[in-house]
């Protein structure tokens, strides 16, 4: 069999266990797919994800074969996807990303799916999130997720979080890269992220409080007592949330739904992550990164997706105000439920919010005539 046909098999498989299943059987399909492992793995990567949206994911999956400890390797990383300007080849792709993306991508579309509920403007659910627009909440995770592996996580499977990166500059560096747009997406989904894990500390997924008496417990382990816990507030806690990884945080979160205490290495990841931040509690520097960093450059289109069917910012800037809500609405007294997913709207879904609105409020329904227009 040619090997280009051998490929196309490959590559038209439905799954890995596929594909594993077929070299293990047959000596001559197991060379041809170690001979053409990425082009394989790129076809199956890509249709996992879509096709605007697939840098972001593949980053954050390469970036955990990165030893945060060591420069080199960070820069390899850098040189192989972050400052890469043109078409990605194959060899921006391994078996491994397939083997780790659909659990990843699990988690994560877990985490932000909640944010699209109830922005209907009769507060239901008939609006749900598109594909596309998961897809940007997605992204911003894997804007973590990579910033984690790279700066923060010891190597291995299971490495512990370190609060202070081995190389900070490195890491505004990385910020850097991004547009403007991405930040507003990244800022977004850290208090998500950071919103959820404040639902493990205080046990906010089932009806009751946490046990006063539990001394290992994230409140104690930060130095808090319980009921006067303030953990949340420490700003090691919002960082921590979003470096732990996507995977970790779905794990706590639906772990603790269905258990009565909190799975244990929480406490003692949290601990090791601040320790070093601890002396110094006005230290602002890793919940603000991206804001210190939004001043390096002045991208406002994404660099890392291909996607044109996002609000304008100038629309969502003028949503976020009642009265320019009402004037794109063309219809007086128009407001905007939704929030925080503004960000992530595609436009269709704009239009259909304002056609429920409008629906919703026929009677009151009017040319909108601004204040200012009154007085000219």
């Amino acid at each position: 069999m040619p090997t280009e046909v051998a490929v196309m098999i490959f590559e038209s498989m439905d799954s890995l266990r596929d594909v594993m299943a077929t070299i293990r059987t047959c000596r001559k399909a197991y060379k041809i797919y170690q001979k053409c492992t990425a082009p394989i793995a790129k076809v199956h990567i890509l249709r996992m994800l879509d096709t605007s949206h697939f840098k972001l994911p593949v980053m954050a999956m390469a970036s955990r074969d990165v030893d945060a400890t060591k420069s080199v390797s960070i820069k390899k990383f850098f040189d192989q996807y972050i400052r890469r300007t043109g078409p990605w080849p194959a060899s921006c792709f391994s078996m491994e990303m397939v083997k780790g993306l659909p659990s990843f991508l699990h988690a994560a579309r877990f985490l932000v799916v909640d944010m699209f509920k109830g922005r209907s403007p009769q507060g239901d659910d008939s609006l749900d999130a598109s594909p596309t627009e998961l897809a940007r909440a997605v992204d911003a995770v894997c804007m973590f997720e990579t910033a984690s592996n790279l700066f923060h996580r010891l190597p291995g499977a299971d490495g512990e979080l370190m609060g202070v990166a081995p190389y900070p500059e490195m890491e505004k560096d990385f910020w850097a890269m991004f547009s403007s747009r991405e930040w507003g997406h990244a800022q977004t989904v850290a208090d998500l992220l950071w919103g959820c894990l404040c639902c493990v500390i205080h046990g906010q997924w089932l009806p009751r409080q946490p046990d006063p008496s539990d001394t290992e417990g994230l409140c104690a382990g930060i130095g808090y007592k319980y009921p006067d816990c303030r953990c949340a507030e420490h700003h090691g806690v919002e960082a921590f949330a979003a470096m732990a990884g996507a995977e970790n945080l779905y794990k706590w979160t639906t772990w603790y739904s269905t258990n009565d205490h909190l799975p244990h290495p929480i406490p003692q990841h949290l601990k090791a992550f601040i320790a070093p931040l601890q002396p110094d509690p006005n230290n602002e520097y890793y919940k603000d990164l991206p804001d210190q960093c939004q001043g390096t450059q002045r991208l406002s289109i994404p660099r890392f997706q291909l996607d044109d069917n996002v609000l304008d910012e100038e629309v969502i800037k003028a949503l976020t105000w009642v009265p320019g809500a009402a004037k794109l609405f063309n219809c007086r007294g128009a407001e905007l439920r939704g929030f925080p997913s503004l960000e992530f709207w595609d436009k269709e879904t704009l239009e259909i919010y304002k056609e429920q609105w409008r629906a919703m409020y026929h009677d009151t329904m009017g040319d909108y005539v601004s204040d200012d227009d009154n007085a000219t």
